[in-house]
């Protein structure tokens, strides 16, 4: 059973958004009296980011994908029970670290976003394993 590991694309727009809050943060630690409690939080809460963002794979063998994310996102899915996998760049909270994702549609009404650095090697393989599923490209606007 051979198993293929696809790292999520980490997007600009996430590197945009963590140093838009982070950065001040940090700065102004350097220039304000700041508690060791608050520098303390502030390095952990910067270190589970940058964590979960780097940690964040998926992972295809014979008969199923595994979406992790972190720690705690966890989620095997059966690849004979994806019905089709859509383009998207949705903003909705996903263990995908970027926009430009993919929404992958399982069982009757679920579905996850993610966000594989190699796009379409990734739908190619999973199409490999289970034919039957339908790829929709984003329209382009």
């Amino acid at each position: 059973m051979d198993k293929t590991v696809y790292k999520s694309r980490v997007g600009w727009e996430t590197a945009l958004i963590l140093a838009v809050l982070l950065v001040p943060q940090i700065v102004l630690a350097f220039f304000e009296p700041v508690s060791i409690y608050g520098m303390l939080v502030l390095i952990v809460v910067t270190l589970w980011v940058v964590f979960t963002l780097f940690k964040t794979m998926y992972t295809v063998d014979d008969e199923s994908l595994n979406v992790k994310s972190g720690v705690f996102y966890n989620k095997t899915i059966r690849i004979k029970s994806i019905r089709k996998i859509a383009e998207t760049r949705s903003p909705l909270s996903a263990p995908a670290a970027s926009l430009d994702r993919l929404e992958v549609y399982f069982n009757r009404f679920d579905s996850v976003m993610i966000s594989p650095k190699e796009k379409k090697a990734f739908v190619n393989h999973l199409q490999k394993i289970n034919p039957d599923i339908e790829f929709v490209p984003r329209k382009k606007s």
